[in-house]
C-alpha cells in the first residue's frame, strides 16, 4: 500500500486500522474494504483498459468490462 498511495498521513491511518483488525486482515464488507481494494484495482483497470485497445480492432475477441466499489464483472 505505501508503494501505491503517497501520502504518509493516509498510509500512517490504514497501518494503525489494518494492524487492529488482526493477522487475517479486513473482512469482505469492512468500511476499509472499497478503499483499499480501490487502491490495487486501479492497477487492473490499466491493465483492462491496455486490453481493450489491443482487443477492439483485429483478430482477437473484444473485452468489455464493468468496475464496481470493490469488484470486477466481465461484460
Amino acid at each position: 500500500m505505501a508503494v501505491r498511495i503517497d501520502d504518509p498521513d493516509v498510509t500512517r491511518l490504514l497501518r494503525v486500522l489494518l494492524k487492529t483488525r488482526g493477522p487475517k486482515g479486513i473482512a469482505q464488507g469492512d468500511v476499509l474494504a472499497p478503499l483499499l481494494s480501490n487502491v490495487y484495482l486501479t492497477q487492473v483497470d490499466r491493465m483492462l483498459e491496455r486490453a481493450k485497445e489491443v482487443t477492439s480492432q483485429g483478430q482477437y475477441t473484444h473485452v468489455e468490462y464493468a468496475r464496481f466499489a470493490d469488484d470486477v464483472r466481465r461484460s
